[in-house]
């Protein structure tokens, strides 16, 4: 079984109504489904502190459909990651975070819906205990696309 299928990730706007050229920031939480924890690699997810930046969240114009895109920056990464880089979800438990996209060209006046996009680069059943060395041979690796709700903010 694809392990990024029982983890359910949910974003909800900080702030739903923004001035044009406010910041905007999500609450992300990712819970996870399973029975047994699971660990992931937070690179390029909604859990990557640096998240808002990597491309992973897209607005768009709820009346046009326009697309917005802000500036993306590509991140190197020193192999192997770091226990900081990893975290682990217990059986039924939730994690939380909260980051700021880069900012987008809204348009006064507008409402967009926002979701998140992206791969798992890898995860795997159990704790931290092990983890760094499992890295090397994740249960998931380059999971099927993943996707957050989709939220609405308005720019006024």
């Amino acid at each position: 079984m694809d392990l990024s299928s029982l983890l359910h990730v949910a974003i909800s706007p900080v702030i739903s109504t923004l001035q044009p050229n406010d910041p905007l920031e999500l609450r992300v939480t990712v819970r996870n489904a399973a029975t047994h924890g699971i660990t992931l690699l937070k690179w390029n997810s909604p859990l990557d502190e640096r998240a808002g930046k990597l491309g992973i969240f897209s607005a768009r114009d709820i009346v046009d459909g326009t697309l917005l895109e802000g500036d993306v920056i590509m991140a190197n990464r020193k192999l192997p990651p770091t226990r900081e880089d990893l975290v682990c979800i217990e059986p039924g438990s939730e994690i939380e975070g909260q980051i700021k996209l880069l900012p987008l060209s809204f348009q006064k006046g507008r409402k967009y819906q926002v979701q998140g996009k992206w791969r798992w680069m890898s995860a795997w059943r159990g704790g931290l205990d092990n983890s760094l060395e499992l890295v090397e041979k994740p249960e998931v690796t380059n999971s099927a696309e993943c996707k957050t709700n989709v939220v609405e903010v308005e720019i006024i």
